[in-house]
């Protein structure tokens, strides 16, 4: 692309006074661009959300992914304004995107557990990936050594230890006798 690009005489192009007509050359420049790009740079179609009527796998179906857009829409709008009616449009889309998403769950359960005896990897992949822990504490730095690298915990008792350690060096103790009390606030004096 470079020696093509090095190719076209710039010089003669650009060579006269741009301030008689400055239209013409970067038109030059931009369908030279544009075609040495379409010749040299490969095409790639971005999978996009099937939900939307597009390629890529999709979780749920277009109206839960309807749903969901509206509920963050409304919430953004209630944020913006602070209403109570914008709160409750949104605690019924919040509601409505919960209850389509547990249904929609319910029947790719149901529609997993039918289908195990003709498609058991789909089954299992499911059982799997309810059953797999997925997340444990990774190695806490115990402390610093003599030549300067952090000394690192391997196994749960050592960071169990570490993290009672730290627990108890921020944990503050309240004086003996009890606490004065908070003065009680009236909901209906500060509305």
């Amino acid at each position: 692309m470079m020696q093509d690009f090095c190719s076209i005489d710039w010089t003669q192009m650009f060579g006269f006074n741009l301030k008689d007509d400055v239209e013409s050359p970067w038109q030059f420049f931009k369908s030279s661009y544009t075609e040495l790009v379409n010749k040299y740079i490969p095409k790639r179609s971005r999978p996009m959300d099937p939900c939307l009527g597009n390629v890529k796998k999709c979780k749920y179906n277009k109206e839960i992914a309807v749903s969901v857009r509206k509920k963050h829409r409304l919430w953004q709008r209630y944020m913006e304004t602070r209403d109570g009616q914008k709160y409750a449009a949104y605690v019924k889309a919040r509601n409505t995107a919960k209850s389509l998403i547990k249904r929609y769950q319910r029947e790719t359960c149901k529609h997993i557990a039918a289908s195990a005896k003709t498609n058991p990897k789909k089954f299992w992949s499911y059982v799997n990936s309810k059953t797999t822990v997925k997340s444990e504490i990774p190695n806490l730095v115990r402390g610093t050594l003599p030549d300067g690298t952090k000394d690192f915990t391997s196994s749960s008792h050592e960071k169990a230890e570490v993290l009672s350690n730290f627990f108890s060096s921020v944990f503050t103790t309240e004086p003996p006798g009890n606490p004065s009390p908070e003065p009680s606030r009236d909901i209906k004096h500060s509305m």
